[in-house]
């Protein structure tokens, strides 16, 4: 199960298990508990307050009603506000009968979230949340620090122009390979897959995957 936490803030995938049947009920508690110490150890962490507990959530026809309690709005400026919604709205649409995410606090719908006013009057989707959080592509694997040789495997989530996009291998500020991956064209997340072949001599790397258009 896929959780979608932040890093360097911007949305990062944190994995965890969660058992069935209210697989959505489960995801969105584990989310709103928050990183794990080994998570945060990673660099991993939340914008969602401590505290918030789901108070009730409902799927029907791919609109999941999401009922949180007040300390949702508690704290935060406008990146804070925006970023907690859209934790929320990807782990709840991870799975393909979620398509979109109606906001309630205490059994009100929201119309404004927090004193920065973010508008929140209606169903909220991938679409909607800002760019400036995914950069249109989300690496799941491999994670930050993790140790790779050639070739691995680059798994992640991406919603791109004409559905293509790079992803670049540095060393030194070198720039030792740099191939094509194809996700979701614009409008439309998908999963991704790319194995990457180099060659460089042992020591760190930057991986870099970026929406090109």
């Amino acid at each position: 199960m896929k959780l979608y936490l932040l890093r360097d803030e911007q949305l990062a995938i944190a994995h965890r298990d969660v058992a069935g049947p209210a697989v959505l009920r489960g995801a969105l508690v584990e989310l709103l508990a928050g990183p794990t110490s080994d998570e945060r150890a990673a660099g991993l962490g939340s914008e969602i307050p401590s505290g918030t507990e789901l108070l009730d959530v409902a799927l029907a026809e791919g609109l999941a009603t999401v009922d949180l309690s007040a300390d949702f709005e508690s704290g935060g400026g406008s990146l804070s506000m925006t970023a907690r919604v859209a934790q929320v709205v990807f782990t709840a649409t991870q799975f393909d009968n979620v398509d979109q995410v109606l906001f309630m606090m205490e059994g009100t719908p929201i119309e404004f979230l927090g004193g920065e006013g973010i508008v929140l009057d209606g169903p909220q989707t991938r679409s909607t949340v800002e760019r400036s959080l995914t950069g249109g592509v989300i690496v799941d694997t491999p994670a930050p620090g993790d140790v790779v040789s050639s070739p691995f495997t680059v798994t992640g989530e991406g919603d791109v122009f004409e559905a293509d996009f790079p992803i670049e291998i540095w060393a030194d500020g070198v720039l030792i390979v740099r191939t094509i991956a194809f996700a979701g064209a614009w409008g439309d997340w998908d999963e991704f897959e790319a194995v990457i072949t180099f060659v460089a001599p042992a020591g760190p790397i930057e991986l870099i995957a970026y929406d090109a258009g």
